[in-house]
């Protein structure tokens, strides 16, 4: 009899604990959730953010435009999955000693909102040129594109070749990508972390986690709290997370987009991204044939984000075509 209590006492004790543990768990999300959307709200209503906000198809979009063009075109800068305007800032204000140039945020990224309408890159380059209609930048253009970007910057200049004074892909994704399947372990390692920054961009723990990084402050010149605020939302977050989703990209309308006749064309590429992934020098080597006009470069001791890692090599190639 004394044995049965004494197990009764243990598993009362052990359901009391996961109780305990549920309740508390559960408290420290609420007060993170709460805390997000707080943190939320100051940002938008307190922080100096650089640019100007301008409503595109019924969503505000935000864009930061330096320099003035005297009979230059304007180079307009497109971030990388999940990136937004601040990605830029080692690149911009040298670049606007020379013309305009802007950078911008995508459709729910840094901190423009989300229009329902942009699904995939072919809509987000579509409201690429929505949105510099409405701000009243008039081609032509340099298009500068890193990353998923380079998808972005395709499609638009194949719809408007007569608006482009040249193309710079900064890295670019290259459509054969679509080919390469990933494994089981490699899908079940991405959800898991897939739902670890959405639950930490949803908890707060993603804004702690950044402001506590020393490293923040060498990524980019941006005041350290305005690129905290673009970058940990959780609508920035989701976003990014659906741009690399391959059912959230047009491959049709970027194989569309692969003659550019003579327009100049300059190729970066990261070494560091071509020794660990051999195939991917000679799909930089194609983009470089989409014109002939055009040239492809290998930058050493850079990894992908080479606008960042060697930003005066981005500098001097996007000066050569406006030279």
């Amino acid at each position: 009899m004394k044995a049965k209590n004494n197990k009764g006492k243990k598993t009362h004790k052990i359901r009391r604990f996961f109780i305990i543990f549920g309740l508390t768990f559960l408290g420290l999300v609420m007060v993170g959730l709460t805390y997000e959307k707080i943190s939320e709200f100051i940002d938008l209503t307190t922080l100096n953010i650089p640019g100007q906000f301008i409503t595109v198809n019924g969503y505000k979009m935000h864009i930061y435009c330096t320099g003035n063009n005297i009979n230059e075109p304007t180079v307009i800068l497109d971030s990388g999955s999940g990136g937004n305007w601040e990605d830029w800032q080692k690149v911009q204000p040298e670049i606007s000693k020379h013309t305009k140039v802007c950078s911008y945020d995508r459709s729910g990224l840094g901190f423009s909102e989300v229009n329902p309408n942009v699904h995939n890159n072919a809509d987000a380059a579509r409201n690429l040129q929505d949105l510099l209609k409405v701000a009243d930048i008039k081609p032509p253009y340099v298009l500068v594109g890193h990353s998923l970007a380079g998808f972005n910057i395709r499609i638009f200049a194949n719809n408007h070749k007569k608006d482009i004074a040249g193309l710079v892909f900064v890295d670019s994704q290259h459509e054969n990508l679509q080919n390469i399947k990933m494994g089981l372990s490699d899908k079940l390692m991405n959800f898991g972390f897939d739902f670890l920054y959405k639950f930490a961009s949803q908890t707060g723990l993603m804004r702690i986690i950044l402001t506590l990084d020393p490293n923040m402050n060498i990524i980019t010149p941006v005041d350290r709290t305005i690129a905290r605020a673009g970058t940990v939302t959780p609508k920035a977050i989701y976003t990014g997370s659906d741009e690399i989703n391959e059912n959230n990209i047009s491959y049709d309308e970027v194989l569309k987009a692969k003659n550019f006749v003579n327009i100049p064309i300059i190729v970066l590429t990261a070494q560091q991204d071509y020794e660990e992934f051999p195939i991917w020098l000679s799909w930089q080597k194609e983009l470089a044939t989409m014109s002939t006009n055009s040239k492809q470069i290998s930058v050493k001791d850079t990894g992908h984000y080479i606008h960042i890692d060697q930003p005066q090599i981005v500098i001097d190639n996007i000066l050569s075509l406006l030279k």
